[in-house]
């Protein structure tokens, strides 16, 4: 989590198997607060919300995924 421009951001390593496909190195994700407490409480959720869209990506590309994972994504998706 990064504080930029006064808003809280999540940083996020994009997993090298799916990089090429989305072709960046990583993404950011702005936690839409300047409230560190609040940050924090919605950390968890964006992250998930990513690691759905991460695992979306391996499937439509054929490579293995975590069912457990593969749930709906909300808006501002990742597209290749």
């Amino acid at each position: 989590m990064t504080l930029r421009n006064g808003r809280y951001y999540l940083r996020r390593h994009i997993p090298s198997d799916i990089q090429p496909i989305i072709r960046r190195s990583e993404v950011w994700r702005s936690l839409k607060t300047d409230s560190l407490q609040t940050a924090l409480r919605r950390f968890p959720l964006v992250t998930s919300v990513l690691e759905s869209q991460f695992e979306r990506i391996r499937a439509d590309a054929g490579l293995s995924v975590d069912p457990t994972l593969l749930r709906p994504c909300g808006a501002g998706g990742l597209s290749p």
